[in-house]
């Protein structure tokens, strides 16, 4: 009666609905079905409520009594005529269920399989329906009814109209069941309906139900194995879907439940549950403190407390603490973080050297606690080979920061710093950066674009890595970036300090000194208070716009590039554990990859993946785990520089020539790739002379491929076009869109040869859009919010026509530009209409639900009808429409179409 392990039985079927789950994706398609359903649970049982209690026993009772028959209508309609049952005996039927478990869901599309699924799953359950209504075996009914009860639950996934409600139902009768088998599958059942609503709708009323029926069962149930992986799989359900005050809740009742259950086994992994929500109770404080909840210090030193309360507090709860304590001084907590680190030492120091990674760091954190008044000279030699003299910038302010070329937020600070050179140089302050890249070729590719004026200090030649350097040791540097602020006397009078906070210090700085008489006088170096967070040492969050202050998200540890070091990533879920073997991340890794679009698209998936892969790559010389490892770090870093992420674009172009004559087919072809892609982007900025040759230069590259081109190369020919569309003549600008568009048409894939459809001259709009303008132009379609869409809407108005992509980097780069254009202009009478050419309709809704664009949207076959009329044939193309209804522009630039658009809207003023 295992309802855990996937069985035979329901072979992928069990994969698909883990898979989903995982996505944060159940119910997503059930559409309408979604307010009945909740209305359903939300009045069948919620606690408090006589009447409707009284209702909900009224409807188990008719359910009951009628469950025969309306189960077998429900059976008898809809997709499950597709996969018609048998007759035959028990054994006969339960061969059945097994076979169609086997079977591969048909279908040309996503619909299509899904419905076929759907059919599948409901013959399944008819036939166990009726296996459980003959006189078989009481084993085989058990099989029946774990069969029903487990593809039930995957229907509620895929979307079958009152799938959760009847699963519930099904779990309530069960329940009432004289047989013990029975009433134990369907409390445990009628439980995970209950935590499948909760995570579709996550209100209290579904939470308390949830509650109780976990109390019903920690009562009712034996407290075996097979009922602590059934509660244990649901709490980590819930914790994947971030509810985790509720996993919280529902793993201390767990943990509590099962400390007096006879089995040593069983109460250890119970105890782990249980430490396992006060850790996740320990995060939601750190977040809350860290983002100025005033309340949020107080409770986290409550629950570090709870959890240095037990006797022997685990290895894990001392690195949560830890973390915590890092993670409040470098956002300038420090009375909170001093107060940590004490607390941590002096466990630490009675467990005879049981935590010697714990230990060093402590070690490292003792060094920057005792850094304020101490002079610490950085010596070594700068990047041009000279010995570095301290005694060059004697009696200067000084910044001393750690950086390195791959590190995003310390790139990000450059900028800012080399401003407040230039102004404060001359004022007799000065920058000592220490960089930690072990790979020297990277530091003087960065320099040879961007010269520091200041000394550069390097990493000793014979350092393994990073943090393997004298300097780092002396100031305990664990994360990059890192900075010191030195008095004129030599003495650090601050650390992590960014972005404005080293202008204000400098200032306060000398200005002391001006009403000194220019005497250097001591700098307070009072830690700052920890009521609320100091606006000028913490790091901006995700959605700041001050690019002068370092991310700390994406922050560099000694443990890995991306390693759990800031807040954000101490919650990042997708982490593989700190112990995991090569072996076991290379499991990990693969298991990432099956995870759906929607989850790998979630802020931390690629850092987990890159950190995973590091570690191998650092640690193991396993040739498999080695492959496994390069080709996943690629495939991500290249993924999110796709979607317009510079930071993932260095560390892939650093990576990618790092991996430079590696000769594996599989690397080598990635490689090949990622080096053209960049020598196209580059040249799309450089001088007009070079474009024929790089795009040449494309254009064979893809011939080499045939039909080999998959979605991975999408940004490559986008990068392309855009590069072609700056050549003046069109002539040959069209010819190198046809040679491209018919190689591409080649593609297997269907996004890449529909792209190359509209690139090459046999499309059905073979004319170039140019001949549009002064022709009138209109179109009608329905939105993608189902709204109908006519011409005579936007009769008046000046209308921009975007046709874009999501896979294309210069149509995302386009979007800022045409926000600011929408806004500015609206009122004065402009209509944006967006006309997505994506094949694959997911990818624009999660484009547009982490991009909020407030136009017009057309997408699929209306988007491509208009495109066709229009003579599209690269992405982005925009088209300006006057207010009376002609063509005055095209163009590919969105700068371009602005001093048109300036025009029309001065010539054509809104009546």
């Amino acid at each position: 009666m295992d309802l855990v392990q996937m069985n035979c039985r329901v072979g992928w079927w069990l994969s698909t609905v883990c898979l989903l789950w995982a996505a944060g994706m159940i119910f997503a398609t059930t559409g309408c079905n979604r307010a009945s359903t909740d209305d359903d649970l939300a009045h069948s049982s919620t606690p408090g409520s006589e009447a409707t209690e009284s209702a909900a026993q009224a409807n188990d009772e008719t359910e009951r009594a009628a469950d025969g028959e309306a189960a077998e209508a429900r059976a008898d309609s809809g997709p499950k005529d597709k996969y018609p049952v048998p007759d035959g005996t028990p054994s006969e039927l339960l061969d059945f269920i097994n076979r169609l478990a086997e079977r591969v869901p048909e279908g040309s599309t996503p619909e299509e399989i899904n419905a076929d699924q759907i059919a599948l799953m409901i013959a399944s359950c008819k036939a166990a329906e009726r296996i459980e209504k003959s006189d078989a075996d009481p084993s085989l009914k058990i099989v029946a009814v774990e069969s029903r009860i487990e593809t039930m639950r995957a229907l509620t996934v895929l979307g079958k109209p009152d799938a959760l409600t009847e699963f519930r139902q099904y779990g309530e009768n069960l329940s009432q069941s004289e047989n013990s088998d029975y009433s134990q599958l369907g409390r445990l059942a009628k439980l995970q309906a209950d935590v499948d609503a909760f995570l579709l709708y996550p209100t209290t009323e579904l939470g308390e139900i949830v509650l109780r029926s976990f109390d019903i069962t920690l009562e009712k149930e034996s407290l075996d194995s097979t009922v602590l992986r059934v509660l244990t799989s649901e709490i980590r359900k819930v914790e994947s879907f971030r509810q985790l005050e509720m996993a919280s809740e529902m793993a201390q009742r767990t943990g509590k439940a099962f400390a007096s259950a006879d089995d040593a086994q069983i109460r250890d992994q119970a105890q782990t549950m249980f430490e396992r929500s006060r850790l996740n109770d320990l995060k939601d404080h750190l977040f809350a403190a860290m983002s100025g909840d005033a309340t949020g210090l107080e409770s986290l030193q409550q629950a570090v407390q709870g959890l240095l309360g037990d006797p022997h507090p685990s290895s894990n709860a001392l690195k949560a603490i830890l973390d915590a304590a890092e993670q409040t001084e470098f956002g300038g907590f420090r009375d909170t973080s001093n107060d940590l680190y004490d607390k941590i030492r002096d466990v630490v120091s009675k467990t005879d050297g049981e935590h010697s990674e714990i230990t060093e760091r402590l070690k490292m954190a003792e060094t920057r606690r005792s850094l304020i008044g101490k002079s610490i000279p950085v010596i070594g030699k700068t990047f041009d080979g000279e010995i570095f003299d301290w005694e060059n910038i004697k009696d200067h302010i000084v910044l001393v920061t750690f950086w390195s070329t791959y590190a995003g937020p310390s790139i990000r600070e450059i900028p800012t710093l080399l401003s407040l050179y230039e102004e404060f140089h001359p004022k007799g302050f000065d920058i000592v950066s220490v960089n930690l890249d072990t790979e020297p070729d990277e530091l003087k590719r960065f320099l040879d674009q961007t010269p520091l004026p200041w000394p550069v200090i390097v990493t000793d030649g014979n350092a393994s890595e990073k943090f393997d350097n004298a300097n780092a040791k002396g100031y305990g540097v664990r994360m990059i970036p890192f900075s010191a602020l030195i008095g004129r006397d030599g003495k650090i009078v601050d650390i992590h300090v960014y972005g404005d906070a080293i202008k204000e210090r400098l200032q306060e700085l000398i200005g002391t000194e001006a009403d000194n008489d220019k005497e250097a006088t001591p700098a307070d170096t009072t830690p700052p208070a920890d009521t609320t967070p100091p606006a000028d040492t913490t790091p901006p969050d995700d959605q700041s716009d001050d690019s002068s202050q370092p991310d700390k998200s994406d922050a560099t540890t000694e443990d890995g590039d991306q390693a759990a070091a800031t807040i954000d990533e101490t919650l990042n879920p997708y982490l593989a554990s700190a112990d995991l073997s090569a072996a076991q991340l290379a499991d990990y890794l693969l298991n990432m990859e099956e995870k759906p679009r929607v989850i790998q698209l979630r802020a931390g998936f690629r850092a987990a993946v890159v950190d995973a892969a590091d570690r191998i790559l650092n640690d193991s010389s396993e040739e498999r785990y080695r492959l496994i490892a390069i080709e996943n770090k690629l495939q991500y870093l290249h993924r999110d520089a796709c979607l317009g992420d510079n930071d993932a674009q260095h560390q892939l172009m650093a990576f990618a020539r790092s991996l430079a004559g590696d000769e594996r087919p599989r690397i080598h072809d990635r490689v090949a790739l990622y080096n053209l892609e960049e020598r196209v982007l580059t040249a799309i900025d450089g001088p007009v002379e070079g474009i024929q040759e790089t795009a040449t230069a494309a254009e064979e590259f893809f011939e080499g491929l045939g039909d080999k081109s998959t979605e991975d190369h999408l940004r490559l020919a986008s990068a392309t076009v855009d590069l072609l569309n700056r050549l003046e003549d069109g002539t040959v600008r069209n010819e190198h869109f046809d040679r491209l568009g018919n190689l591409l048409l080649k593609s297997s894939d269907k996004q890449v040869s529909r792209y190359g459809r509209r690139l090459s001259g046999s499309s059905e709009a073979s004319s170039p859009s140019s001949q549009l303008v002064g022709q009138p132009l209109q179109f009608s379609g329905t939105t993608i919010d189902g709204i109908a869409f006519n011409w005579e809407n936007v009769t008046g108005k000046v209308v921009l026509l975007d046709f874009w992509a999501t896979w294309c980097g210069p149509c995302r780069a386009a979007m800022p530009e045409l926000r600011d254009l929408y806004e500015r202009h609206h009122e004065a009478g402009l209509e944006l209409v967006g006309l997505n050419m994506d094949a694959d309709e997911e990818s624009l809704a999660e484009f547009l639900e982490e991009n909020s664009l407030p136009w017009i949207h057309l997408a699929g076959e209306d988007a491509s009808k208009v495109a066709d009329q229009c003579h599209i044939r690269a992405y982005p193309t925009l088209i300006l429409i006057d207010r009376e209804g002609k063509v005055t522009a095209v163009s590919h630039r969105v700068a371009d179409i602005a001093g048109k658009l300036d025009d029309v809207l001065k010539h054509q003023p809104q009546q």
